[in-house]
């Protein structure tokens, strides 16, 4: 059966292989789920840089097990944040864009090496999950299976993902404007703090001549292109 898979995994890119795999193995949705997670397995270990790219921008995001809260309070915030920095020093991955909400989360990344992208999220999401457990005194899984992500694949597709991620707070309610938002990549664009995360993407520096330019022009690409976004079709990734 191992074989059979591997083959079809050759065969077929990712977004593919639920059709293929309800076909060839006609079992329960469970069943099915653990047809893929070794195939997942497979992947991996099979060398999947044919999925990845070099010098790529990815959208990540994770959300709660059961769409429950991972974060709680400020300080859970801040933790999570903090082990962004923590790990950016360590692979030298760059930081766009993120948002940190009760129960789920949003990074735009570019790994610095091809095959970074899923030790730099297990080490963020472990780190922060038993962390977390001992802080509420809990066991087991936080985050819902994988992380998803895609490639952002152009200019325009960087905008409105851009647009997307830093409205979310907004659209959700949580805030009556992005900047206001204290746990996203708009606040500290717009604030000062300490331990800036931020990376200027090169789309973003080419939308003025000076930073105040820059950012009248993102806010209202923001707010005019924010409204109108809609979620994107994400990927799990082991």
């Amino acid at each position: 059966m191992e074989a059979i898979l591997i083959q079809v995994c050759a065969q077929s890119h990712l977004k593919h292989l639920r059709p293929v795999l309800k076909h060839k193995y006609p079992c329960s949705r469970t069943g099915l789920e653990e047809v893929e997670e070794v195939l997942y397995r497979k992947v991996e270990n099979m060398g999947a840089s044919r999925y990845l790219a070099e010098e790529a921008i990815y959208h990540v995001y994770c959300r709660g097990n059961n769409k429950v809260k991972v974060f709680h309070v400020g300080h859970d915030y801040s933790k999570y944040r903090s082990n962004i920095l923590k790990y950016k020093k360590k692979y030298g991955f760059k930081i766009y864009f993120y948002l940190l909400m009760p129960n789920h989360l949003h990074l735009l990344i570019e790994p610095r090496l091809i095959g970074d992208l899923s030790k730099i999220m297990h080490s963020l999401n472990l780190s922060y999950t038993m962390w977390h457990n001992r802080r509420y005194d809990c066991v087991g899984h936080i985050w819902q299976s994988r992380y998803r992500s895609r490639i952002i694949n152009s200019d325009t597709d960087l905008i409105n993902c851009m647009a997307y991620i830093e409205m979310n707070q907004v659209n959700a309610g949580l805030a009556k404007g992005p900047e206001l938002y204290k746990w996203s990549s708009c606040y500290e664009r717009f604030k000062k703090i300490k331990d800036r995360i931020l990376d200027f993407n090169p789309i973003y520096l080419e939308l003025g001549a000076d930073e105040q330019e820059r950012r009248r022009i993102y806010y209202e690409i923001m707010l005019k292109t924010g409204s109108q976004a809609q979620v994107p079709v994400l990927k799990n990734r082991s």
